[in-house]
């Protein structure tokens, strides 16, 4: 056995091996220069893996030729296969919160949009359907005219919108039956042309009743199916019954970036609410849209809520996972396609391998995700080839529609909120190019296949598999202010406040230069 072969069997490479990865990477030399100097690999020893007559000298004139250093017998590197007292180095970075990490306050930002600071005392809040008029709603044409009860369908709407918002907060919404006990009573009403129906804020009589469309349904079959205009009317009335305000009325308003159904059900900018479905008749083809409305409380809801009533600490307490399913283009645990996760403690996962588009998933609390996320080509596609269509001509008038319609289009953008002080630690993508953000605790992150881009150093010790693809790592430090070690389990980065282990990533982007590790 050669010195060469020797110097090899310690790391469990083969000169076949070596020299493979040679042949593979000539058109990447700083990726050849940088293992070598990982490894301790002299330029000689390049030279005999290279074989075919190649001298030391020419080595270096190769990679002189690229810029790199080779003043020295071997490649320089200041990453070394050598890491002493691991486990305790990426140990002392480590952190790990097994419940919320903040709960919302006075400081919260944006809270103060969306409170009157009326609200409602004790444990539980009533509510019930009255099935004759009462007293307190004789006493003006707007909540008599039209007056009936709810029938099933909207009780269980409400039902659901109530046990929805029971979730989120530490006082509890209990259906009663009878109508002198209830604080906030349910009913129907018809409205006038400028109303959808409207609610009362919390206060002794007809303080927290809420008054509906008692003709939406009659007009629009899907008023109360998930998605329907109805259903988020529900969720909308109740907050004003709960206490909520109108994001836009007041001495606080939401900035305009943020005043809309992405992150608040309490505004009247409604956005992504919009489906567009093709058929065809006669041997025309045309298109619908069909309705895409928010029912769950934004995350701005979620903090105003807790702050006024305090946080459910029984929800979603253990090792939680919230899985994408792409068929019905909403996450398991919502009632449409929107879902803002309350969680309150265990180790949780967002899994979103299923997703057919890229997504950007942003591990942060108080944030947005967009799962899937698709243009509006991608999405005229699929509308097509649902409805047996797809020449260009039929594509690009689907796709005219779509675009028609702005910030009204529900293409799966924002449709994923992680709800002030939640702490989630893992992430799984799928097969699409993917854009990832850790937080301040350690996190699991498996990108999948595609080419994947990764925002690390938030905190924590960080496990990261990028997958198939090429898939890049950005840190907001400086090249010189991160440790880098390289050993069988991967290539690992450690800076004051955070580590990571990398498997699968192809290039790191420091805030001053860019290194491939492939």
């Amino acid at each position: 056995m050669s010195d060469l072969d020797t110097f090899l069997e310690q790391y469990g490479l083969s000169a076949i091996d070596a020299r493979a990865f040679i042949y593979a990477n000539l058109s990447s030399p700083e990726i050849i220069y940088e293992t070598a100097g990982v490894y301790n690999v002299s330029f000689s020893m390049l030279a005999e893996l290279y074989g075919q007559g190649v001298t030391e000298e020419q080595v270096k004139q190769f990679f002189s030729q690229f810029g790199l250093d080779t003043t020295d017998s071997a490649p320089q590197s200041d990453v070394t296969a050598l890491f002493p007292d691991k486990e305790s180095v990426l140990g002392a970075r480590s952190i790990t919160v097994n419940t919320v990490s903040a709960f919302s306050d006075r400081t919260t930002p944006y809270i103060e949009t969306v409170l009157t600071r009326e609200d409602w005392d004790g444990a539980t809040v009533t509510y019930n359907f009255p099935n004759t008029l009462p007293d307190s709603h004789r006493e003006s044409y707007e909540t008599s005219f039209g007056w009936r009860p709810l029938n099933e369908i909207e009780r269980a709407s409400f039902v659901d919108i109530a046990n929805r918002q029971n979730q989120y907060i530490d006082v509890e919404l209990v259906q009663v039956f009878d109508a002198v006990e209830a604080d906030i009573q349910v009913v129907a009403v018809i409205q006038d042309s400028t109303t959808e129906a409207f609610a009362f804020f919390p206060a002794y009589g007809i303080g927290g009743d809420i008054f509906l469309n008692a003709e939406g349904l009659a007009l629009n079959p899907n008023y109360y199916a998930p998605g329907g205009y109805g259903i988020s009317t529900m969720a909308h009335e109740l907050g004003h019954a709960m206490g909520g305000d109108h994001t836009f009325e007041g001495d606080s308003v939401l900035p305009v970036e943020f005043d809309n159904t992405y992150f608040s059900i309490m505004t009247y900018t409604e956005t992504g609410f919009v489906e567009v479905e093709a058929f065809v008749s006669g041997g025309e083809y045309y298109t619908q849209e069909t309705e895409s409305y928010r029912s769950e409380l934004g995350i701005i809801d979620v903090a105003a809520l807790q702050y006024a009533y305090g946080a459910n600490m029984a929800t979603n307490s253990g090792d939680d996972v919230y899985v994408y399913n792409e068929n019905s283009r909403s996450f398991d645990s919502s009632n449409d396609h929107y879902l803002t996760i309350w969680d309150a403690g265990g180790v949780d996962t967002i899994d979103v391998s299923g997703a057919s588009y890229g997504s950007l998933i942003d591990l942060n609390d108080y944030t947005l995700s967009s799962v899937s996320e698709r243009s509006a080509y991608e999405e005229a596609l699929e509308v097509a080839a649902e409805a047996g269509l797809g020449t260009f001509d039929q594509v690009s008038f689907i796709e005219n529609v779509i675009n028609s319609l702005g910030d009204e289009a529900f293409l799966n953008q924002n449709n994923l909120g992680i709800a002030f002080g939640v702490v989630i630690e893992n992430v799984v993508t799928g097969a699409a190019d993917d854009v990832i953000i850790d937080n301040e605790v350690d996190n699991l992150i498996f990108a999948g296949s595609g080419d994947d881009i990764l925002y690390l150093g938030g905190g924590g010790y960080d496990q990261v598999d990028g997958g198939a693809g090429i898939d890049s790592v950005y840190l907001p430090q400086a090249y010189k202010d991160v440790e880098r070690y390289f050993d069988q389990d991967g290539y690992h980065v450690l800076a004051d406040n955070f580590a990571a282990t990398l498997v699968g990533v192809e290039y790191i982007h420091y805030s001053d230069t860019t290194v491939s590790i492939a």
